[in-house]
């Protein structure tokens, strides 16, 4: 073999050696790893700034190990997203006993359950009132406790816009019966009432902090808009506001989230999703809450029409983190690998066996992010480690020098 050919086959072994480590993970961009655990189911929480390398539905995550004997292994997993939409339940009630007395109408609720709740929908036929309410329970409909009382109930559609309050909200009780009492001398047409079951365990939110907002007055328009940041992208699913004004007020609001942006010869176009549509209430807390949707800005829009803006600060955004569950079957060093666009969801067979899987786990956290490529998206360079490239350097000048001096002695002879 010619010296030529050996020195590019000495380079080519070396080049394969060094990309190894990069290929046997093949196009993910971002690694990060397990700590040292024993087989077995586990749950892994995801750090808040890894969700800017994911895709939203994490289709890209996956979780590969290497056994002490080299072989490579791919853990299978379950995502589970808290749908904050679907933690209460309605129940219908039964309305019996509807009468009248004086200028006061009453209606008595019952069910066959009992359960522990703290509040009541009452569905309406009227369209237009402002009625006071006192509400009140029951066990055997001979003594009765009040629950709540003066609690204002609201409707009206006008050309501003159509509201709508007839939810009861009161401290947990557990009555087999519960009567209302509405002062109204004119027709109240109660249609039907339902209560929420408190759920045993509220959603497991995590809190945001604001990095930074803005309040902006539009007088042409009449709308005030509040503008947002966080520190990263992370899922979230509610937001909590603060008003500082003690007056009553109905205002439409919207709430629009970042979601997506694209690079035109104009320079970058940002896409909002609108997630919640409804009313900032001074009859109601002002929390808002809709599906889970990933973003870092956030954008509310409140319709003050010809009053005056009210004052308005945004207090937190929460969010409901995805729980991803493990199975681990055999021993080896794991990691966490994402950060590829095109990736698909994997198929696994615990998304079908989800009742085999224990309620309590004991959760892992990934280790600091490192990044396997300089760019996502975009194909790396070989030699990216400054170490690894003057190693090779050296290397490639020895064997160089090598072969120069076994040419010269070659020539000699």
């Amino acid at each position: 073999m010619k010296w030529k050919h050996k020195i590019a086959l000495v380079f080519q072994l070396i080049l394969g050696s060094f990309t190894a480590g990069n290929a046997q993970w093949g196009p993910f961009h971002y690694q990060r790893d397990l700590p040292a655990s024993n087989t077995g189911w586990q749950e892994i929480g995801l750090p808040d700034d890894m969700y800017r390398h994911l895709q939203p539905d994490l289709a890209d995550l996956r979780i590969k190990g290497i056994t002490g004997t080299g072989d490579t292994l791919e853990a299978p997993y379950l995502i589970q997203w808290t749908n904050a939409l679907a933690t209460e339940r309605q129940q219908p009630f039964r309305i019996i006993n509807e009468s009248r007395r004086g200028g006061d109408f009453f209606a008595t609720l019952t069910s066959d359950q009992q359960p522990e709740i703290d509040q009541i929908q009452l569905s309406l036929g009227n369209n237009n009132f402002d009625w006071r309410v006192r509400l009140e329970g029951s066990q055997d409909q001979r003594e009765w406790f009040t629950l709540t009382d003066n609690y204002r109930i609201l409707a009206f559609d006008e050309s501003s816009g159509k509201y709508v309050f007839t939810k009861l909200k009161f401290p947990k009780a557990s009555y087999r019966y519960y009567r209302i009492r509405i002062h109204e001398p004119g027709n109240v047409q109660l249609k039907a009432a339902t209560f929420t079951e408190v759920p045993v365990e509220q959603p497991p939110y995590r809190s945001y902090p604001i990095q930074q907002s803005e309040i902006q007055e539009n007088k042409e328009q009449q709308q005030s808009r509040i503008t947002g940041s966080l520190a990263v992208p992370v899922p979230v699913s509610r937001i909590r506001l603060k008003v500082l004004d003690t007056i009553d007020y109905y205002r439409p609001l919207r709430i629009d989230l970042l979601t997506d942006s694209t690079r035109q010869e104009s320079g970058w176009k940002y896409h909002y999703t609108t997630v919640f549509r409804g009313t900032l209430s001074s009859l109601e807390a002002p929390v808002f809450t809709f599906p889970t949707t990933r973003t870092q800005t956030f954008r509310i829009h409140v319709d003050n029409h010809d009053n005056l803006p009210l004052r308005i600060q945004p207090a937190a955004i929460d969010g409901l983190p995805p729980r991803i569950t493990t199975r681990i079957t055999q021993a080896g060093e794991y990691t966490l690998l994402y950060g590829w666009s095109d990736a698909t969801p994997p198929r696994y067979d615990i998304t079908r066996f989800t009742d085999k899987i224990p309620e309590v786990l004991p959760e892992i956290q990934p280790g600091p992010e490192r990044q396997l490529r300089p760019e996502a998206g975009v194909r790396s360079p070989l030699l990216v480690n400054r170490a690894w490239l003057w190693a090779v350097m050296l290397v490639v000048i020895g064997l160089l020098g090598w072969f120069a001096v076994k040419m010269l002695s070659n020539s000699k002879l």
